[in-house]
């Protein structure tokens, strides 16, 4: 492969990944030795020198982050979805059956679901409503709705979990 050629999947692959490339990847990638990488890495951060942007190393692989200068700024618009697998699952739970009692959620999910709940509610994606009951309902907002692309329901049903 050539070395425009490599730059570019690079760059595209940062751009992508929404996480740190290891060398082992990218070289896969690109057919590249790590001193190549290395040498990609810089030519691209030359040029986006005059950018809001840039390529950095961290302990796990290189990753393309802004600036820090600029991420003080904007990076609180950005929605930072770092789930674990059991939060999504908690997460699509939520979706497939809102409006949902709390301890409903808890029944089928177990008990971690309180605590995902509390997250999800500090992250902005649900939000909690009295209930006729003790147990909250809860529902997702439209951060969720807009992120994963969720139409609301056509048809309106009961609160699950409601006895």
């Amino acid at each position: 492969m050539n070395y425009e050629k490599a730059e570019k999947l690079v760059e595209a692959a940062l751009f992508i990944a929404g996480r740190p490339l290891s060398n082992e990847e990218i070289s896969k990638l690109t057919g590249m030795e790590e001193k190549d990488i290395e040498k990609i890495v810089e030519k691209l951060n030359q040029k986006y020198r005059n950018r809001t942007f840039h390529i950095v190393k961290s302990w796990n692989g290189w990753e393309m982050r802004l600036k820090p200068e600029y991420e003080a700024k904007v990076g609180k618009v950005a929605l930072k979805v770092e789930l674990t697998i059991g939060e999504l699952r908690t997460l699509a739970a939520i979706i497939e059956l809102q409006p949902v009692t709390l301890s409903y959620l808890a029944k089928i999910r177990g008990s971690r679901a309180y605590l995902d709940v509390k997250k999800f509610k500090r992250m902005g994606l649900v939000r909690t409503i009295k209930g006729e009951g003790r147990s909250p309902i809860v529902k997702t907002t439209k951060i969720v709705k807009s992120y994963f692309n969720i139409e609301e329901r056509q048809t309106k049903h009961e609160t699950r979990g409601r006895t």
